[in-house]
């Protein structure tokens, strides 16, 4: 059952992973920001960081070992989408609180209600950070050593084992 929650870059995954990351990029893109957000935003310069990963999404091979057990980089890719999840649901929850702000009596004079939103985009965007590091590292790793496994042939059983889990 662990297996099947740690789905890692399953074929299925990987796109999977790589929608999220164009959702939560589009997120940022079409929301007219309110300047504090903004600000905090251009700091965390989370477009950019969101580009890279989706590069190494795609350059990434899909594996899993015959004995079920995803390897340690598709361990990092899951909890490197946990943490674009995490940030895609604060921005949504600033947008929103954004829309409601406008809304309320002597909203150009107020700051909209969304600082523990941004203090918490601060607070993922250092993990998610820290995350890409610790996949980069885990990806040279595996590419300098020729004791690692590099690829296996069951992504069949992989995507079938990902669609019965998302049923």
């Amino acid at each position: 059952m662990e297996n099947l929650i740690i789905q890692g870059l399953t074929i299925a995954g990987k796109e999977v992973l790589t929608k999220l990351i164009y959702d939560t990029y589009t997120v940022i893109q079409e929301n007219e920001q309110h300047p504090k957000a903004q600000v905090v935003l251009e700091q965390l310069d989370l477009e950019a960081d969101l580009r890279v990963i989706e590069a190494l999404v795609r350059q990434v091979e899909v594996t899993e070992n015959n004995e079920g057990i995803f390897d340690a980089v598709d361990v990092a890719l899951y909890n490197l989408k946990q943490m674009i999840e995490l940030i895609q649901k604060e921005l949504q929850e600033i947008h929103i609180e954004q829309e409601l702000h406008k809304t309320r009596y002597l909203a150009d004079y107020r700051d909209p209600s969304f600082h523990s939103n941004l203090d918490n985009l601060i607070k993922h965007k250092k993990l998610l950070d820290k995350r890409i590091d610790f996949l980069i590292k885990l990806l040279n790793l595996k590419k300098n050593n020729p004791l690692l496994p590099h690829s296996f042939d069951s992504n069949i059983k992989a995507v079938e084992k990902y669609k019965n889990f998302i049923k």
